[in-house]
């Protein structure tokens, strides 16, 4: 049981994404792509996680989430528990299939108001890997 062996479901250190990953200390040079996409979904462990004592620190993952959204100028969604998938040999469109969210999922809007609970993110991972996605 993969769960069990979880000590902590906390997050918000940063996502390892490119060589440099994004973090509190680079997050502004997303402005790259401010206002060429309109939503970023965060699909990875607790990016939207701030722990009670961890507000401002660097594993401040509201913090960080709601900048990737300004300095983008997009609404990014992201949850702040650890997303559990299954990896399967053999289907059609990729190997990962995440289910439903864990947690809570946020949406951070471009304003910098403070996030709100959602749903459901606009573009689901199992959408884009069947090629339905908008």
């Amino acid at each position: 049981n993969l769960r069990a062996a979880v000590s902590m479901d906390a997050g918000g250190e940063g996502l390892q994404l490119c060589a440099e990953g994004v973090l509190h200390s680079n997050v502004a040079r997303w402005t790259a792509i401010a206002g060429k996409v309109n939503h970023i979904v965060v699909y990875s462990c607790a990016a939207g996680n701030t722990e009670r004592g961890n507000e401002g620190s660097t594993a401040d993952g509201r913090y960080l989430m709601g900048a990737l959204a300004i300095h983008t100028e997009a609404n990014v969604y992201a949850a702040d528990r650890i997303q559990w998938y299954q990896t399967h040999g053999g289907l059609g469109n990729g190997r990962f299939e995440f289910g439903d969210w864990e947690g809570n999922l946020w949406r951070f809007p471009p304003s910098g108001e403070p996030p709100t609970m959602v749903s459901r993110a606009p573009v689901e991972f199992a959408d884009v890997m069947a090629g339905t996605a908008p």
